[in-house]
Parts: C-alpha cells; structure tokens; sequence
C-alpha cells in the first residue's frame, strides 16, 4: 500500500493533468477542492496515524467518529460515495459552527441589521465568489486518484505473489 507521502507526491503530481480537461470557470475552487482533499479530507482520515489525521492538529478530535470505519470501506475508499460523506460531515460541522457564531453575534447586537447570515448564504453559496460543485469535483477526482492508487498497487502485489507462487523460477 503507497504511504500518504507517496499519495501526495502522485495526487500532486496528477493534478496539472486533470487541469487541462476542467473548465476555467471555477478553477481556484476546483483546484482547492483537490488539494484540500489530498491534504485533510484524504480517504486515510480513518486512519489515526495518518498525515491528513495528523495535520488537523487541534482539530483531530472532529474525525474520530471516522476512525470508527473500517480502512477501506465503502465509507472511506469507495468512489464518490465516501468523498460525499467527508464532505457532507466537514460541510455539517461548518453549518453548526457558523450558525453558533451567527446565534452569538444576534444576541450581543440585538440586531439583524447586519445581515451576516444573509450575506454569507448569498454570496458564498449562490456562486458569486466560489462554486461548492466545483469544490466537491475537486474532492472527489483527488480521492479517485487515491483510491485507484491504492487498489492498483494491491492488484498488482496480489498479482505478483500469484506469479511467485505458479512460477517460482521468475521470482519477481
């Protein structure tokens, strides 16, 4: 199995490729999507270990419900379904958050005049400044890389102990 440096150095590595067949329009988002996902939402958050478990810091604590599946499972290595899941559980833990802050600055001001929350829903999520779809196509083509890596690296260690076993004399 590739180590996560080995996945970063590839997922990196993929990504000028992968550029060059997305549309320009929300390129910065797409292109944060990927990195990000390669970085901190990896398919090994379920691994504590893990350097995308570990660079959360402070904040490792929100995955470790995650760390609870199985590594490799259809939660956490399974095309596109589990990218949605990562995404679904981050994007869940930012709505509470900024809803808690949104709570805490209505009371101290007493005011919606403001319009934070307005604001925010209008111009992050209708598309103005940055594209969510664009964001999660980032995550899920940086965690098919992953994933493709992972399974064709078992795929071919399975296939060459098959080799070693049937044909001992080529001992690959």
């Amino acid at each position: 199995m590739p180590s996560g440096k080995t996945h970063e150095v590839i997922n990196f590595g993929v990504l000028p490729l992968v550029l060059t067949f997305y549309e320009q329009t929300y390129f910065l988002s797409f292109i944060f999507g990927y990195l990000f996902a390669t970085f901190y939402l990896s398919p090994d958050l379920d691994l504590p270990q893990s350097r995308p478990f570990q660079r959360w810091g402070i904040l490792r604590f929100i995955w470790i419900p995650y760390t609870k599946f199985k590594h490799r499972s259809i939660f956490t290595h399974f095309p596109i379904i589990s990218s949605l899941i990562r995404v679904f559980y981050i994007g869940l833990i930012l709505f509470v958050i900024l809803n808690f802050v949104y709570g805490i600055i209505f009371v101290l001001f007493q005011t919606e005049s403001l319009k934070l929350k307005e604001y925010f829903y209008y111009y992050f999520l209708s598309g103005e400044a940055i594209s969510i779809k664009a964001i999660v196509i980032g995550v899920i083509i940086a965690d098919m890389v992953h994933i493709t890596l992972d399974f064709s690296i078992t795929f071919f260690n399975k296939l060459r102990k098959w080799i070693n076993k049937k044909f001992p004399i080529l001992n690959l």
